[in-house]
Parts: C-alpha cells; structure tokens; sequence
C-alpha cells in the first residue's frame, strides 16, 4: 500500500500496479487489512474498480452458475447495475450507504449478490457478509469458466451494459457547513438537465444522459463526501469538480 493506508483505492495501489505490469501477471487482487474490501489490477498495472467486479460476480453467478434472485448496490452505485438487472430480468435492491443494510437484504431476501462502492461485497448461500477473499476466488473462477483473461471479460460486459467512469472526492467539513437542501434544488448540471433525485442518504442528482452527482455527509466523520458517474472520463471528472468547488464555498 506505499506506506499508506490498507485501503483496495488506487491512490494507494502504486506498488502493485507496477509490478503487475513488469512482471506481466495475468492479475492482480487487492484486500483491505481485513480482507473483507477488494479491488483488482488487469495486466498492464490497469486499476480495475470495485464495482466492475461486483458487475462481473453477478454475471458469472448468474449466466455460469444459474443463480437467480435479486440484486443489491448502495445509491452511490454504478448505473451499469440497473442496466445489468434490467437485461437479466433481476430486481434491484438499491440501500443507504453501509453494507449493513446488504446484510439485511441477504438475510431477508433471495440475493444473488451485494456491494458497495469502496469494495465490500457479499454472495449467495454463504455467510451475508462482505468477503473479498471469495469475490477474488470467483473472479478467478469466472476466468478459468469462461477461459477469457479479465480484460476481455470486463470489455464484454462494458460492451453489453455500457461503460461508466466513476470519481470520488472527500472534504473534511462540519455538518452545518453545508446547506445539502440548495444541492437539491439544482435543476441543471454543467449544461445537463435533471431529471432525477434520490435522497434517501445525502443527495443524488441524476442528468438526462445517466451522468450523475453526489453529495453526502458523512454519518461518523466531519466531511462530505462527493461521488459522480458519467459516460465520458471528462464529464465524470467535471462534475466531481463542480461538487468540490460547491462544497468548498461553503
């Protein structure tokens, strides 16, 4: 982790993600210091998100396996899940923060498979919690299943479901710092419409290309944390600055 944080986030990732591309391992899988949060590197020291895996579990559990049920991610989730519920006739669970509420679901509900965006993520007929050892035994099932490496298995998959670019920025600020009501009123964002709010934990303003921004306060930390999602790395990247300018007005 370069001396950092035991965190699967790629700014703390720079170790791994050369030596995967020097030695040209055909993966790599990284675990928090408990080994319940991963993420992965494709070859070439290519950073492989969180939530990609979690969309590449629940096609595997689903089309190799024959799993069926629905499906959870939180509402700072990639788009690319709706759409994957909605090719393969799922339904979408869609929680607060938190993977307790994942847990919930799994103890209540037939779920194939839950996460979260920074890594947590849980399986069908196993212990309702997150395991990022098992997402990563999976994720190589899936390889050795389908005998494809894992760059052309998430191609697959993003040609399918589309491709999305996510950011996240965190700001340390008082609660009271910041008026999330005004962020709900925004009816554009940097020239797109909204047309859609979800604000059931923090804010989240959809636009009419599925691009979209979100701003929540942290329920155990003094800041809040913006997170956005776009079609283009440009737009995910400017909208993720627009939330960052707004909150530092404050």
């Amino acid at each position: 982790f370069d001396g950092g944080k035991p965190e699967p986030v790629v700014q703390y990732l720079g170790g791994i993600l050369k030596r995967v591309k020097e030695e040209k391992f055909d993966l790599g899988l990284v675990l928090d210091g408990d080994a319940d949060r991963i993420a992965a590197v494709a070859p070439g020291g290519i950073f492989i998100h969180p939530q990609k895996i979690l969309g590449l579990l629940v096609l595997h559990l689903v089309r190799n396996r024959g799993r069926s049920g629905g499906i959870v991610k939180t509402i700072c989730g990639t788009t690319m899940m709706d759409n994957i519920a909605k090719k393969l006739n799922l339904k979408l669970y869609e929680t607060p923060v938190g993977f307790k509420y994942i847990s919930d679901l799994m103890i209540n509900e037939n779920i194939v498979a839950g996460g979260e965006e920074a890594g947590g993520m849980g399986v069908q007929d196993y212990v309702p919690e997150r395991d990022g050892t098992l997402a990563g035994l999976l994720l190589l099932e899936m390889m050795v299943y389908q005998k494809k490496n894992i760059k052309q298995l998430l191609d697959e998959m993003e040609k399918e479901f589309g491709r999305y670019y996510y950011e996240r920025f965190d700001l340390r600020l008082d609660k009271g710092g910041f008026d999330i009501n005004s962020f709900k009123a925004t009816t554009t964002l940097l020239g797109k419409k909204v047309v859609g709010c979800k604000d059931f934990d923090g804010v989240k303003l959809i636009c009419e290309d599925e691009s979209w921004l979100m701003l929540r306060p942290s329920g155990t930390e003094p800041l809040v944390r913006a997170y956005s999602e776009a079609k283009t790395q440009k737009r995910a990247k400017d909208l993720i600055k627009f939330g960052e300018d707004l909150l530092r007005k404050k």
